[in-house]
């Protein structure tokens, strides 16, 4: 069973002038549609924690009639702003359209928007469909990455005293699991 994608603006889903660009930034707020982005919604919810670490990656705050919004992503370490208009992949269902890919709870567009970005980097959807929150979380902050490996073999208070250390310095933590190798591209 095949899915039509099609595009739509923001209002056209939303309805116009019924959504901000935030609304209420908030972790359970994310939801993951037909796209295997869960490793950037993981980053993007773990950054959720403290909202202003969302809200420093956008120069445009509201919606504006051009529907034009400019982010700030790093990209191979370096930060550049990047532009997307507001027209998102959509699916109809029961004559209604919906956002195909990711969506929050509230009436706001900011997830929607980073993930386009996002795509943008990566040189579509398809790009960014798989990858470690790791690396998203590299990209949407600019700051160095941790990773740990774990086996059963691995000293588990070795690695609950890191990750309390990480907790008592703030840093932003994330977790996942993954069967093979994951192939994200470097931008």
């Amino acid at each position: 069973d095949s899915m039509d994608f099609g595009w739509a603006r923001a209002g056209d889903i939303l309805g116009a002038g019924c959504f901000k660009i935030f609304n209420d930034i908030d972790p359970s707020d994310i939801i993951q549609g037909e796209l295997g982005t869960c490793y950037f919604l993981c980053a993007l919810s773990a950054l959720a924690e403290q909202p202003a670490l969302i809200l420093r990656l956008f120069d445009t705050k509201v919606p504006n009639k051009e529907g034009v919004n400019a982010v700030w992503l790093n990209s191979g370490g370096i930060w550049r702003e990047i532009l997307v208009d507001d027209y998102f992949p959509v699916i109809k269902c029961k004559e209604k359209l919906h956002f195909a890919f990711t969506s929050t709870k509230e009436h706001e567009v900011y997830v929607q928007i980073l993930e386009k970005a996002y795509a943008k980097v990566f040189g579509s959807y398809l790009g960014i469909d798989g990858g470690l929150a790791g690396h998203a979380l590299r990209d949407l902050t600019g700051a160095p990455v941790i990773s740990l490996e774990l086996s059963e073999s691995e000293n588990v208070d070795w690695v609950w005293d890191r990750l309390k250390e990480a907790d008592q310095r703030g840093w932003v933590m994330t977790a996942g699991t993954f069967f093979g190798n994951s192939q994200q591209k470097e931008p």
